[in-house]
């Protein structure tokens, strides 16, 4: 089992103009993430042959908790997303098949899925929430392989390969303030 500690509700008061450095830190609190082999799982099973843009959601409940429908073998912690903006609906991939779901308040997108050009990039930084969803990480050394399941080539799929563990942060912009608020999710 891996461990990581995070400060999660550690929030940092910064001005627009000005991210670099921190106004004031309020709040804060460890959190201990573990992450087994059943969280990272044989990988993260997408809908195949998509070619639109999609995310890597981490959730705190387990995803076999949360859906029915998911893959054997599928991360626990970890699922691919679309998001429909004419509609504002979230869309988790059951490998074959499209569900709508309401995020939890504690979901948060750590990476796009390029599922046409089949990549992966970490959301890195300060972010806007996306349809409501928070995202970003501070650091990670969380690797995404596209194509890849239980560690052989598979269309469509991402694997999550064994001892990743992660360092969230949420953003919100407050716009009546003009304030970024974030986690500072250093390690302790």
């Amino acid at each position: 089992m891996m461990t990581t500690d995070l400060l999660v509700d550690t929030f940092i008061f910064k001005s627009e103009n000005d991210l670099s450095a921190p106004d004031f830190v309020q709040d804060e609190t460890t959190v201990r993430v573990d992450l087994g082999a059943d969280d990272i799982g044989f990988g993260v099973a997408a809908q195949d042959n998509r070619t639109d843009i999609g995310y890597l959601i981490y959730t705190e409940e387990p995803v076999s908790e949360r859906f029915s429908n998911m893959v054997a073998g599928a991360s626990d912690r970890f699922f691919a997303v679309s998001y429909n903006a004419s509609n504002h609906t979230w869309y988790y991939h059951a490998n074959d098949k499209l569900y709508a779901f309401v995020p939890s308040a504690t979901d948060r997108l750590v990476a796009v899925l390029d599922f046409g050009s089949d990549t992966a990039h970490i959301l890195t930084g300060p972010q806007d929430p996306i349809g409501g969803i928070e995202a970003g990480v501070v650091a990670t050394d969380l690797q995404i392989t596209p194509q890849v399941w239980n560690g052989v080539y598979n269309n469509g799929e991402f694997s999550l390969p064994a001892g990743a563990s992660e360092k969230f942060f949420a953003t919100t912009y407050d716009a009546t303030r003009n304030v970024w608020f974030y986690h500072a999710n250093d390690v302790l």
